[in-house]
């Protein structure tokens, strides 16, 4: 699955901006549940998309919330 959806994904950050532009990093890339998986996600290459540290962190806090996460990881600010 990492290697067909590290493929896909050109080997950079799939997130998109307001604008529509890809974010395009190459370095310090995460594997990302669409579908988180601690919400019933699957380890599957339509369910995975690859993100830089920066835009994992910030759909994370999308996902469940910015309290939650500075509590499980510090320094994201609340």
């Amino acid at each position: 699955v990492k290697r067909e959806v590290a493929r896909r994904d050109g080997g950079r950050c799939t997130f998109l901006g307001q604008n529509g532009k890809r974010c395009g990093e190459r370095k310090h890339l995460e594997y990302h549940h669409k579908v988180p998986f601690a919400r019933g996600g699957v380890h599957t290459v339509e369910n995975i998309e690859l993100l830089c540290r920066t835009h994992n962190q910030h759909q994370a806090v999308l996902d469940f919330g910015s309290k939650v996460m500075a509590d499980y990881c510090p320094g994201v600010s609340r």
